[in-house]
């Protein structure tokens, strides 16, 4: 049996299969086709329309759309039967930015706000062979980082540069674990360096980046990766080394980086959750998930998966995570079910909802919910289901009949107007096609203002403008981080206001349209 050192809580709700409105959207590649890629399949909303790679059979793998309730190509990228092959999905100053092919070789960024004439590429980034700009990562600080050609580079939607030559920001493929994290305005990331495979970890702060602590050397086959916030620093796993594995602690304000132990264990994380501002959930290989807080009294030993509930090789730890909230699935022991937790970010608020079976989907969130499927691959029959994060219950949506004969067989995709859209394969006679069905949705109790206004703070050498989509007057304060006030006065979006401050981080207040909002920004005295 499993040790459970949590709250078991019975908790599945079943709506009955036999009234769950389950519609096909349309066979977009007729028969057995697929219309959508097996393996690229990430969705997107924007402007309350449903974006994603689509198989086109005219167009290749290129940028599809679900508006009004119908799938169409929105744009051909890449015209012809050739793959746009379109990737990395993210939100940044109000419109989709992505890569894909424009031709031959060439793997470009670009953005769409949904509709096909703002669908434009933006940036090539060069000609590196086999080379795709990817992790996109919007910082506190406004700018957007990326990498391409082991290089991490920055944009702020206008113009781009290289910040740093010789890595990449991204995951580390045997643990599905990052290698950086947002961190005080910016980011911090680390490094193998190939002179005595010891790791370097850097913060990236605007343009400039900053050595702040190395380990010692290590092996050849040594990784370093799941890079979190911890504490007054920052937290990462080193495996595959005897000498220096472990999990490490940076202190920023000490500058010291120790080896330390979670909860009495020494061995090195694999897989994490990080809940900004309360803790993170650990997984440990052979050993099971552990939470901590730097605080003795609530770090503890959640669950144990034993040596055989273990992630297999590149598998990511399935999760979604609403406003300090979160919910993540775990691996079983042989012969043990998985389980569902639900976590508030704190140890007694880190509860076993509810027995699941194997293979499970990502996660999407609309609302205070997330929404999963399990039992996807290998023959089980799918469920999917609805996980309300405030409340900590969840609903069964739906038990199919059919097996999942083919691998990820069901996976949800979005929520526009109280319907989930998902993907699913359990039709052999249709092929990997998109399907929707009606769920109740309640908005997050705990949300941001959906009304605020999207902006970003960009410094532009002694001067900062506040990018927005649309041209507003505002009205633009500047305070110190202990209350001084250091510049006030009335401006349009997207001006340039000039600037004379020491380098440090400064907070502004933003009124427009009856509305104030603040944020801080880091300002690099040039």
């Amino acid at each position: 049996m499993k040790n459970i050192y949590t709250l078991l809580l019975s908790l599945v709700t079943i709506i009955s299969t036999a009234t769950a409105q389950v519609t096909l959207i349309t066979d977009y590649n007729p028969g057995p086709e697929d219309g959508f890629d097996d393996f690229n399949f990430q969705g997107h909303i924007i402007n309350d329309q449903l974006i994603f790679p689509l198989q086109s059979p005219t167009a290749g793998e290129e940028l599809g759309i679900l508006g009004d309730g119908e799938i169409l190509l929105l744009k051909d990228l890449w015209p012809g039967m050739e793959d746009g092959d379109p990737r990395g999905f993210t939100m940044y100053q109000g419109e989709l930015y992505f890569s894909a092919y424009a031709g031959e070789g060439d793997i470009n960024i670009w953005k769409t706000d949904g509709t096909e004439a703002g669908t434009v590429m933006v940036h090539d980034p060069g000609n590196e062979s086999s080379a795709r700009p990817g992790s996109f990562v919007v910082a506190d600080n406004g700018w957007m980082y990326y990498s391409y050609a082991n290089s991490i580079r920055r944009t702020d939607g206008i113009d781009h540069e290289v910040v740093y030559e010789g890595a990449i920001i991204g995951t580390v493929g045997k643990y599905a674990s990052p290698n950086y994290v947002k961190y005080e305005m910016g980011l911090a990331f680390l490094v193998k360096n190939d002179s005595d495979d010891s790791f370097t970890l850097y913060q990236i702060t605007g343009n400039e980046v900053t050595e702040i602590a190395r380990t010692e050397a290590g092996g050849f086959f040594t990784n370093a990766y799941g890079l979190t916030t911890y504490l007054d620093g920052l937290l990462f796993a080193v495996n595959d080394d005897d000498d220096i594995e472990g999990t490490y602690y940076y202190d920023a304000v000490s500058g010291n980086l120790t080896n330390i132990n979670i909860v009495g264990q020494t061995k090195p994380y694999s897989r994490l959750l990080a809940i900004p501002d309360k803790g993170n959930i650990l997984y440990v290989a052979g050993d099971g998930f552990y939470y901590i807080n730097g605080n003795p009294q609530d770090d503890k030993f959640l669950f144990s998966t034993g040596f055989f509930g273990a992630y297999v090789q590149g598998e990511n730890m399935v999760s979604a995570k609403v406003e300090g909230r979160a919910a993540f699935t775990t691996p079983a022991e042989l012969g043990e079910d998985d389980f569902l937790f639900i976590t508030d970010g704190t140890s007694d608020g880190t509860l076993s909802l509810s027995a699941i079976q194997s293979h499970h989907s990502a996660m999407i969130v609309e609302g205070k919910y997330c929404f999963f499927a399990d039992g996807i691959s290998n023959g089980f029959r799918p469920n999917l289901y609805q996980v309300d994060l405030e409340e900590g219950t969840v609903s069964t949506l739906m038990s199919f009949d059919e097996r999942s004969l083919d691998t990820r067989s069901i996976k949800p995709m979005g929520v526009i107007d109280d319907k989930l859209y998902f993907l699913s394969k359990l039709d052999p006679d249709v092929g990997l096609e998109l399907y929707a069905m009606p769920v109740s949705i309640e908005p997050s109790s705990v949300s941001e203002n959906p009304t605020a206004m999207p902006y970003a703070i960009i410094q532009k050498q002694s001067s900062i403008e506040i990018r927005m989509d649309e041209n507003l007057e505002l009205q633009v304060g500047i305070t110190t981080q202990d209350g001084r006030t250091v510049y006030q006065g009335n401006h349009t979006t997207n001006e340039a206001i000039e600037m004379n401050l020491a380098t440090g981080v400064y907070y502004v207040t933003i009124t427009s349209k009856g509305q104030v909002q603040s944020s801080a920004f880091m300002w690099q005295r040039q």
